[in-house]
């Protein structure tokens, strides 16, 4: 918080070492601003925890769907191998499939 310092010297009317009210409004504006700044500091700190935890999911989702991806791949090449004939007619029919969808 922002020390406050009062002008003490006797100003004609008011007492002595009492504040007068430009100096009590200038004391509560700076109060003010430092609590603002403490909770923007503190809506930063969340925003960025957020941040990172997105960060970090969207990482490990990216990791987990690359291994499913090479899993399937594996998967693919194996079965073509213990099913040449069957792969075969498969990417055959594919091709008949999309050359038929290309001619339209």
């Amino acid at each position: 918080m922002a020390n406050s310092t009062f002008n003490t010297q006797d100003t004609g009317g008011t007492e002595p070492n009492k504040p007068n009210f430009s100096e009590k409004a200038t004391a509560a504006a700076h109060d003010a601003v430092d609590r603002m700044g403490e909770k923007a500091a503190r809506a930063e700190e969340r925003l960025r925890d957020a941040a990172d935890d997105v960060q970090r999911r969207s990482y490990d989702a990216r990791d987990r769907a690359r291994d499913l991806g090479d899993e399937a791949v594996v998967n693919a090449r194996s079965y073509m191998k213990e099913h040449p004939l069957a792969s075969l007619a498969v990417a055959f029919g594919v091709g008949m499939l999309v050359s038929a969808i290309m001619r339209r």
